[in-house]
């Protein structure tokens, strides 16, 4: 019986070797969203760190979260920094 079990074992190792001998050695992984917003819409969402509570779900996870701006309202420059519970850091 062991020795059944030893060999059910081995031959799923083996198999399992096989399947991974003939894999790629690089993967890629993809995600696609749709937004039904025009391009500029989002990109002032998005480019502008006061409107992040407006859609960011993170935000809504710590009510007492503390955020601090920096640098220009938006764009190249403008730094976000939070303080948070576990769940936002």
């Amino acid at each position: 019986m062991l020795r059944k079990v030893l060999l059910g074992l081995a031959a799923l190792i083996i198999i399992l070797l096989g399947i991974i001998y003939t894999r790629g050695s690089t993967f890629r992984v993809e995600r696609a969203t749709r937004i039904d917003a025009p391009p500029d819409v989002v990109f002032a969402l998005v480019n502008d760190f006061h409107a992040w509570d407006r859609w960011s779900p993170w935000a809504h996870l710590d009510p007492s979260m503390k955020a601090t701006f920096g640098g220009p309202p938006s764009g190249p420059g403008a730094t976000y920094h939070w303080s948070g519970n576990e769940k936002v850091g």
